[in-house]
């Protein structure tokens, strides 16, 4: 007998919409109490987003925990289809685009080489770029849903003077097409679109398809983090997930980077939980990592939105637990038996103004597509582009 989700989908969607609803609405109301509370005076204005960053975290500690209740037959549910997910290799793979003008800007084919090993690298600075779920692990599916917004959001390689530095990018297969067509979507007898429950049930697979991309680059970016002057590496959505893995094996390693280099971490509606960074969390080795004393300088810019569809909806589904890339970097994580060093920073960028329910580059839910120029838009008005241009070595 079909099973018909559309009812348990729709219920769903709309008591998430309506926990967020509310908590927004008291999350705005206390806001403007302070705000009348304090006034305009300058001298307030720090105390009052202290406040904010406090109210957010209650905001998103809210969103969690009453999901949770809410939402308890449909995790059930989840886990059961979870149960069907069979495993698959990701085939990880490192390119180096050797047309970063040209492919992005003026439509050329991309000329990738594959990096098979470390000697093919150079000793410059580099772009890592690590992309999210939904990719099918090829050189196309990479370079035109992601490397190419990507730069275009940040302007990156617009100029055609742009110093030769080496722009890489990974793929890997990280795909829930095929387990939706021949696991899920017949194990329930229903579904002609993707939707809330498969994406929740398949997400510790993409996670460890990731994991292992994670440990694929690992010799890798012990060779930029050694030998290059800089390395820039801009996640997205699971791409973070990637990263975070990655870096965390170095530190757990007792990976000693460059005293002279600058590491820099861009990452974009990261799907992985807002708390992941703190002590004793997932991540916690990551957060070490960038504040490590005997490291080189480092910084870790976070970019989320609020209203992003698909982590307030897939990953809230998946994982229990809110996102770092809806909610930002907890505050706390600031907190240490040692203050940071002082070439140390961690920054967090809310764009929930301009980028909205957009996710990625699908429309899938209804509402993420159209990232990317939306993030655009947000670094041109937050005149952010000079920043990214200033690690390459250029001026805007």
């Amino acid at each position: 007998m079909p099973f018909d989700l559309e009812p348990i989908e729709r219920y769903v969607a709309e008591r998430v919409d309506s926990v967020i609803s509310e908590g927004q609405l008291l999350r705005e109301e206390t806001i403007d109490h302070l705000q009348s509370s304090f006034g305009s005076a300058t001298e307030c204005a720090s105390i009052l987003n202290r406040e904010k960053e406090k109210i957010d975290g209650r905001f998103a500690d809210y969103l969690g925990r009453a999901s949770q209740e809410l939402l308890q037959d449909a995790f059930i549910f989840i886990d059961t289809i979870k149960e069907k997910v069979k495993p698959r290799k990701p085939n990880p793979r490192l390119y180096l685009l050797k047309n970063p003008h040209g492919s992005v800007w003026k439509d050329e084919d991309p000329q990738a080489t594959e990096i098979k090993d470390v000697v093919d690298l150079t000793n410059r600075g580099a772009a890592l770029c690590v992309h999210g779920m939904n990719y099918d692990g090829s050189i196309n599916s990479a370079f035109k849903d992601y490397v190419k917004p990507l730069f275009k959001a940040w302007e990156i390689s617009k100029n055609e003077d742009f110093p030769e530095n080496d722009m890489l990018f990974v793929t890997y297969d990280s795909s829930w097409i095929e387990e939706m067509e021949t696991t899920i979507y017949p194990s329930l007898e229903y579904m002609s679109h993707l939707h809330f429950f498969g994406a929740a049930a398949i997400w510790d697979e993409v996670e460890r398809r990731a994991q292992i991309t994670a440990e694929y680059l690992d010799p890798f970016v012990r060779h930029m983090l050694t030998n290059y002057e800089y390395l820039v590496t801009m996640s997205h959505s699971l791409g973070s997930f990637c990263t975070a893995s990655l870096f965390s094996r170095l530190q757990k390693d007792g990976f000693q980077r460059s005293p002279n280099h600058w590491l820099t971490w861009i990452n974009m509606e990261s799907a992985i939980t807002n708390s992941s960074l703190l002590p004793n969390q997932q991540f916690s080795d990551t957060h070490d990592f960038f504040r490590s004393d005997f490291g080189g300088a480092g910084d870790i810019w976070t970019f989320y939105s609020n209203k992003d569809i698909t982590l307030r909806t897939f990953y809230l589904l998946a994982r229990r637990q809110v996102a770092l890339g809806q909610f930002g970097c907890r505050k706390i994580m600031h907190q240490s038996t040692s203050p940071p060093p002082p070439n140390w920073t961690k920054v967090g960028y809310n764009t929930t103004s301009v980028t909205g329910t957009s996710h990625g580059i699908g429309d899938v839910p209804p509402g993420a597509k159209d990232y990317f120029p939306k993030l655009h838009e947000y670094l041109k008005g937050q005149r952010l582009l000079s920043n990214i241009l200033s690690i390459f070595g250029l001026s805007k």
